[in-house]
């Protein structure tokens, strides 16, 4: 009976964990290159259970095997669903999306990070900047524009005018889930991580929109409920037999 207690409680505590999750992913519906989070659960290694014939050992005579018991589950980890949000089209030219896998580089304090929100802008020294005020990386370093407006190809190259100012160094991971996010859709990549120039399309005057889908994160969070609500049942019901067998079986 405890162990039914143990087992019903392990499945709140998992609720709890993927419920939070999926109100994380809600709460970013409308944050521009959002990659959602994903809680995966695993099954603690379950019990085998066996019949014991006449007091003896489960090797004696009569013994068998009756089945297995499950222990309970647990959240293993939360990974990045990476698959592509859809693209809105606002037209304004500092917006950009990337049309399949890659990262934009951007300088920080703290190093260069990789993010998928292409809000662009032009600051006061005329660089293109994220909108924490990040300078946007080309090739070889910041970008600078010079008077008019930019025009951006797909391939990265930026030209102005008859002049080309420079082109946009977009990288992929082999193993992005290897990647440490910063904030919501800011990520920095650990030592050993290397990148690699990407062939990813540019798509200008575009933005890519959050991978969360409102509908499947809503029923995902009512199934995630019930079975918490579930979970909560059997750990009172446990809770009740465990007390019968305390206070009547006991007085037997």
């Amino acid at each position: 009976m405890i162990r039914g207690i143990y087992s019903a409680a392990s499945g709140m505590v998992t609720g709890l964990l993927r419920q939070e999750t999926i109100s994380h992913n809600l709460s970013n519906i409308e944050t521009v290159g959002y990659k959602q989070r994903v809680a995966l659960v695993r099954d603690f290694p379950s019990l085998l259970l066996t019949r014991l014939s006449g007091g003896g050992s489960a090797a004696g005579p009569g013994g068998a095997n009756v089945g297995t018991l499950g222990t309970g589950a647990g959240v293993e980890e939360v990974v990045t669903d990476w698959s592509e949000g859809p693209l809105q089209q606002t037209d304004h030219l500092m917006d950009l999306a990337l049309g399949g896998d890659g990262f934009f580089r951007v300088q920080t304090p703290d190093g260069v990070r990789y993010t998928r929100d292409g809000r662009f802008r032009r600051d006061s020294a005329s660089r293109i900047v994220s909108t924490d005020g990040y300078p946007l990386l080309g090739t070889a370093g910041p970008i600078t524009l010079p008077d008019g407006d930019p025009v951006i190809a797909e391939d990265g190259t930026i030209s102005v005018g008859d002049t080309v100012v420079g082109k946009i160094d977009v990288v992929s991971f082999a193993q992005p889930d290897l990647l440490e996010r910063i904030g919501e859709n800011l990520y920095s990549a650990p030592d050993g991580v290397q990148s690699a120039p990407s062939q990813t399309r540019l798509l200008q005057g575009y933005l890519e929109k959050s991978n969360v889908d409102p509908t499947t994160a809503i029923l995902e969070m009512m199934n995630v409920a019930r079975a918490y609500e579930a979970s909560q049942r059997m750990v009172q019901t446990q809770n009740s037999v465990l007390q019968k067998a305390v206070t009547e079986v006991g007085r037997v």
